[in-house]
């Protein structure tokens, strides 16, 4: 059975790269039979799958990609590089390792719009550009397989069972988390961080890990990646505190509080130097500006973004005719905060059209051929994943809402109030959002498939208890 696993795997992920083999056997109907066939085999496998096949399974699908990837011709290392935040980080990373600045240029101003973390972990492991980043790509391939392998161990805490193979499938061959796995941006990471919380705070860790050092590590090192993965790592820690049952976890809850508290003070402090106000992110009213109205206006005025943005009509909303088009100056952004409130009371239905666009997206598998350079997978996948994303998942929601459990309905509510903090605050890039949620997405769809199972084996028990 594994090595049938591993050559239908093979099979699916060859399928879903065809444009780099042409083979004309591969069509969808044949993708679809050897799905079905895999499926079918594990419903007959009585013999419950262990770590090692799951892990195994994983590997495959991220190194297996990682492999075509030197089968693609327009494929060079400069791939792994995704304009422009890429090149940001590479920038960073640069300055980071020759001079120990946090700047794009060492001896210019430091750099504000994005905190270092990644641009730290991208120095190291590419020894600031002296060499390529193939090595954080394989460290990156490895969090996405403990990203997913994380979230069948959450359904294996519910109940063992030989079903729960059935997402792991799914996600071997959704391509959308494993594409980014293949680039230089801190999405990975940043899931890996959220997912790693939710693993920790879970019913069968929560005690274990309550008081564990790697609990503050976790929220200095999201907080200094990106705010939105520092919330959700957050919500899981308020989650440990109201689910312990040790009597001194408040005294160790306001010490990681604290040492957050003076971390955010310390680094906004930077901005004290040369601004002359203490701000955390300067540039937080420009970040708004490109996700909420730049949005809005594309809508209203039935536009692209980029024609928005090349024409200038959110910065024509200042009224004043002297701040450039496009410029990031820390004024500039504090005008559009002011302006965002009455801004979004206008055009609140436009507002809400937008947010209910990219929620959307968030539920569905998105198409992430933009990185053609590192492989752009199509096929049958988009509809497998859109059924095991929406209608099996939404299910597993039914589920757990039904079972009335207060530790898994704080789960849902902590990715409930994740995705409505995300909308708000970035509501565009749907594939890289989408990927902070697909550990969860997938364990609803195990769930669901696990009380389907436990309700039709209770069936047929009573079904065979009345025939006897």
């Amino acid at each position: 059975m594994i090595f049938l696993r591993a050559v239908i795997l093979i099979c699916l992920l060859t399928f879903n790269n065809n444009h780099l083999f042409d083979f004309k056997l591969f069509q969808w109907r044949s993708f679809a039979l050897i799905l079905f066939i895999w499926l079918i085999a594990e419903l007959v496998n009585k013999r419950k799958t262990t770590k090692k096949e799951i892990l195994m399974l994983l590997g495959i699908s991220g190194f297996y990609r990682f492999f075509l990837l030197y089968l693609n011709p327009n494929f060079h290392y400069d791939s792994f590089y995704s304009p422009p935040d890429s090149g940001i980080y590479e920038s960073l990373a640069k300055s980071l390792f020759t001079c120990f600045e946090y700047a794009m240029v060492c001896g210019e101003v430091p750099y504000f719009k994005r905190p270092p973390f990644y641009s730290t972990v991208l120095s190291v492991f590419t020894l600031g550009g002296s060499i390529g980043a193939t090595l954080l790509i394989i460290v990156q391939i490895l969090l996405t397989i403990s990203i997913f392998y994380m979230m069948w161990l959450q359904l294996e805490e519910i109940i063992s069972s030989r079903v729960n193979i059935f997402p792991i499938i799914f996600v071997c061959i959704a391509p959308v988390a494993w594409t980014f796995s293949r680039l230089v941006l801190s999405d990975v990471w940043g899931v890996w961080f959220v997912t790693l919380a939710w693993f920790l705070s879970s019913r069968k860790q929560i005690e274990q890990y309550r008081e564990s050092p790697i609990w503050v590590a976790l929220l200095l090192f999201s907080l200094l990646l990106q705010i939105h993965y520092f919330a959700g790592v957050f919500l899981f820690y308020i989650k440990t505190y109201f689910f312990s049952s040790k009597d001194n976890k408040r005294r160790k809850f306001i010490i990681n509080i604290l040492l957050i508290t003076l971390t955010i003070f310390l680094w906004g402090s930077r901005s004290t130097n040369y601004y002359g106000t203490w701000d955390f992110n300067p540039y937080v009213g420009c970040y708004l500006e490109k996700n909420i109205m730049e949005a809005t206006e594309a809508k209203i005025q039935n536009k692209s973004i980029y024609e928005i943005r090349n024409s200038g009509a959110t910065y024509a909303l200042l009224n004043d005719e002297s701040i450039p088009n496009q410029s990031r100056e820390p004024y500039v952004c504090k005008l559009f905060i002011k302006i965002l409130p009455d801004y979004i009371e206008k055009n609140l239905s436009v507002v809400l059209s937008h947010f209910s666009e990219f929620i959307f997206g968030i539920t569905h598998d998105i198409n992430t051929c933009q990185y053609e350079e590192v492989n752009c997978e199509s096929g049958y996948w988009l509809w497998l994943n859109m059924i095991s994303s929406n209608y099996i998942a939404l299910l597993g929601a039914i589920f757990i809402l039904l079972k009335k459990d207060l530790f898994y309905l704080s789960d849902m509510l902590v990715y409930i109030s994740l995705l409505a903090f995300v909308t708000i605050l970035v509501g565009v890039d749907v594939p890289r959002m989408r990927i902070l949620f697909e550990p969860y997405f997938y364990f609803l769809f195990g769930y669901s498939i696990q009380s389907l199972f436990i309700k039709s084996s209770k069936i047929k028990k009573l079904s065979q208890f009345l025939d006897s």
